[in-house]
């Protein structure tokens, strides 16, 4: 594991720069900020208001100041450089900075450069969207839950295209080995280290970062219902039978798997993104799944949360009671709004340890930041049929309040 740190300061928290990339959603290229040097102060910080260890008890948004860097690592296991985006507790102002602002969705600010708060803090390690998600989508959680005392890792793994639905095996277990490899990565730098509590890490992860965070915790995949998971199964609805083979918020497939799903009699199963699997050529059964099966609890994971984690139904129930730790899962929506393969309930009644809840209030697509007044448009014009920026604005505020308060009681619960 290679982290590319700058030198630091003495006393001083110091991660590379990385010239920071904005969210993109098949709205074209993705621009690029010029890089900065980015130290935050530690050495002298202001007397903090509450007790470094304890985060406050309010997740809503507050004008307390939040601290943000950015770093590169090199993950020798996958053998790819990713981003991480640090967001912290800070005891005062740093240089505003504004991250993930595009076409489409609002940036969320924050202060480069702030002094941190004195002492060891939990964390959280954050991994937001999905296979084809952009980057900076979960930036809105980290800096509540920064506000509320946590050093939150958010990791952003690479985005892929249309065409690559032959690496999406190999990505969905990649999305658990980066989570595992930003801990190694902040852990192995001697100033951020002396700011974390070891003992209170925690991992946080919405659609398929929920499956890679459940990974860390000790669930299993279990490969055969993950090869199945896209097998044509009978309609068994009237609203089944109208949209075929399509799923909410996603648009049809241009070639379905069979006649019977072109006629709408069936339909895919409880796995995700089968229609550009097999738009792709992705066959589940003659793919190699092994790099699902090889995946590992990381020890240093004290709980886990996963939000509408994706394919949860192609894990393995009994690894959740074979030594894995404390787990929550939180589905969002009214039952039936969520597509299948986003719901976690399959999972709810695995482990006497795992908390099961659903936010019926918070919908899918207010995982996602606040969009921009143009951004329903974009959208619209781009081909996506996915309502993504219909609730923006107070109502998506609301909703961020609730997720991130749940989240936080969550979390203070387990750890503290």
């Amino acid at each position: 594991m290679r982290l590319s740190i700058s030198a630091p300061a003495l006393g001083a928290l110091s991660l590379a720069v990385l010239p920071l990339v904005s969210l993109s959603l098949a709205v074209g290229a993705r621009p690029c900020a010029a890089a900065t040097t980015d130290t935050p102060q530690v050495t002298t910080p202001a007397p903090a208001s509450a007790p470094a260890s304890a985060p406050a008890a309010a997740a809503a948004e507050s004008p307390a100041p939040v601290g943000v860097t950015t770093s590169t690592y090199h993950d020798a296991l996958t053998g790819r450089d990713l981003a991480l985006t640090v967001w912290y507790p800070a005891s005062g102002p740093g240089t505003p900075v504004t991250l993930g602002g595009n076409a489409v969705f609002e940036g969320i600010s924050g202060e480069r450069g702030a002094p941190i708060l004195p002492g060891r803090h939990p964390m959280v390690l954050l991994s937001h969207g999905g296979l084809r998600s952009a980057d900076n989508t979960g930036a809105w959680l980290a800096r509540r839950l920064a506000r509320a005392g946590y050093v939150v890792v958010a990791e952003d793994g690479p985005m892929l295209g249309a065409k690559d639905a032959p690496l999406a095996v190999n990505e969905i277990a990649n999305r658990a080995y980066d989570l595992r490899g930003a801990l190694d990565a902040v852990l192995a730098n001697p100033d951020w280290e002396a700011r974390i509590a070891p003992d209170r890490i925690a991992a946080i992860g919405v659609f398929l970062g929920g499956t890679a965070a459940l990974s860390l915790a000790g669930a299993a995949f279990d490969p055969a219902a993950f090869a199945r998971s896209c097998d044509p199964t009978p309609a068994t609805t009237p609203a089944d039978i109208a949209k075929g083979a399509a799923q909410p918020g996603k648009a049809a497939p241009a070639k379905p798997a069979t006649a019977k799903q072109a006629s709408g009699a069936e339909r895919d199963g409880p796995g995700l993104d089968c229609a550009w699997f097999r738009q792709g050529g992705l066959n589940l059964h003659a793919a190699d799944l092994t790099p699902l099966a090889k995946l590992t609890r990381d020890h240093r994971i004290g709980f886990a949360i996963a939000v509408a984690p994706e394919y949860a139904a192609s894990m393995d129930p009994a690894s959740l009671t074979r030594g894995a730790v404390p787990m929550a899962i939180v589905d969002l929506g009214k039952p039936g709004e969520t597509p299948e393969g986003m719901e976690g309930k399959v999972l709810a009644d695995a482990a006497p340890s795992l908390t099961y809840l659903r936010l019926p209030t918070v919908t899918r697509f207010d995982a996602f930041t606040q969009c921009t007044a143009k951004g329903a448009a974009i959208l619209k014009d781009s081909g996506s049929d996915a309502p993504i920026c219909n609730d923006s604005g107070p109502a998506r505020d609301a909703a961020h309040a609730v997720l991130a308060d749940e989240l936080r009681s969550l979390l203070d619960s387990e750890l503290h």
